[in-house]
């Protein structure tokens, strides 16, 4: 517009050839100076890297020369080491272990973590614990390790509760990771150390948000699950440790035992002496065969850690089975389930051409259609009736609910 006013006698074309050529030469001069500053760029990193080759990133070499100062002024200067420690440990999110211990080596820092025989994937910052009275040292961590060669451990990975510190050992500035100790001596002085004990398992519970939603879907399709019959170990393995091995129910999956795996960790107590085990299966196929794949399953993991059992705790276990498993609803969840013929129709085959080979209460139970994990968890079923007849070889509790009308007598 500005063009067609200042130029009003010109001839039309003249002033649209005059506004094209205008704009072409804006386009170049500004395409040039495009070009200058990507290549003065170009040339500006370039020189800082010939200035510095393979130095550690500056805001590391900051980090620990700030720790290493509130170390040497500690006690006085807790909350500013704790501060200088958290910013390493941000500095280590940001890199692979292997490149971040390169570059502490660059700086003739060394490194400890915890001698877990599993390749460390990365860590990542902890939610700070609560306020305590005393004062704490270090940073909360979550260690994460690669477990794609490591079976028996979970596929999500291995998840460890640590805390971060810096000290001097001989003279020599370290940076630790530690995963077992509750406190630690800085500077000449003792201080317990600050730790997040739930934050492993609300990482593992995040990446397994498809396993927790595969348990409706692998109780009527137990041969479509999404991994086989397994005991996991939540921990690293430790052999002076009690495993508490942890089996769910029906439609479940162990990440319903979050909860109570954080309340345990949180004791410490509890957290010396015992490490978490869990058995996964797809519920829907018949209780004995799910016993079955717990015993070879745990032949496997004790030929492999050769643990024993000292102690069981049922939780609301139907030892003799479930009334709701005759209800309308268990006929619904054992239609619904779909499994090997051999599997659904095979008792229902062998009581009919072997009637005398079954007791008749157990012959009227067995011919009686198609079975899954609902229709064998029936009171009726002879085989729960004979199990909780067996005596239990070793001390057990059982926690039973508090409604008298569920409770079980036996």
């Amino acid at each position: 517009m500005s063009i067609w006013m200042r130029y009003p006698r010109e001839h039309p074309c003249q002033l649209l050839r005059f506004k094209h050529n205008r704009l072409l030469s804006i386009r170049q001069t500004l395409l040039r100076l495009a070009v200058r500053g990507f290549v003065t760029c170009l040339l500006l990193q370039g020189a800082g890297c010939a200035t510095n080759p393979g130095s550690p990133p500056p805001s590391l070499a900051a980090s620990v020369e700030k720790a290493d100062a509130a170390y040497r002024n500690l006690p006085t200067s807790l909350p500013l080491y704790n501060l200088t420690v958290r910013e390493i440990c941000a500095a280590m999110e940001m890199e692979t272990p292997t490149q971040f211990v390169s570059s502490l080596q660059k700086m003739g820092i060394a490194f400890d973590s915890p001698k877990i025989e599993l390749p460390l994937r990365g860590v990542e910052l902890a939610t700070p614990p609560l306020a305590s009275k005393e004062p704490r040292a270090g940073i909360p961590m979550v260690l994460e390790y690669e477990t794609k060669n490591a079976p028996l451990y979970p596929p999500e990975g291995l998840f460890v509760d640590a805390t971060a510190i810096y000290d001097r050992t001989s003279g020599r500035p370290r940076f630790s990771i530690l995963s077992k100790e509750s406190d630690v001596k800085l500077n000449g002085r003792s201080y317990g150390l600050a730790a997040n004990h739930t934050a492993a398992g609300d990482h593992l519970k995040l990446r397994a948000k498809r396993l927790a939603r595969s348990g409706f879907a692998s109780m009527i399709r137990p041969f479509a699950a999404l991994r086989k019959p397994q005991i996991y170990l939540l921990d690293p393995y430790d052999r002076n440790k009690i495993p508490l091995l942890m089996v769910h129910g029906l439609q479940s999956t162990p990440v319903a035992f979050a909860a109570l795996v954080n309340a345990l960790r949180n004791d410490p107590e509890i957290r010396a002496k015992y490490q978490v085990w869990q058995f996964y299966y797809a519920s829907g196929t018949p209780v004995l065969l799910n016993a079955l794949e717990l015993r070879s399953s745990l032949n496997q993991t004790l030929r492999r850690r050769n643990p024993r059992v000292v102690r069981v705790i049922f939780m609301a276990a139907p030892h003799r089975g479930s009334p709701m498993a005759d209800s309308f609803i268990g006929l619904m969840g054992n239609s619904l389930t779909r499994l090997d013929p051999m599997l659904e129709y095979g008792f229902n085959r062998l009581a009919r051409e072997n009637p005398g080979a079954m007791t008749p209460k157990a012959a009227a139970f067995y011919k009686r259609g198609r079975f899954s994990g609902v229709r064998t968890l029936s009171p009726k079923s002879s085989a729960l009736i004979a199990l909780s007849e067996l005596p239990i070889e070793v001390p057990y509790l059982e926690l039973r609910s508090s409604n008298p009308s569920t409770r079980q007598h036996h």
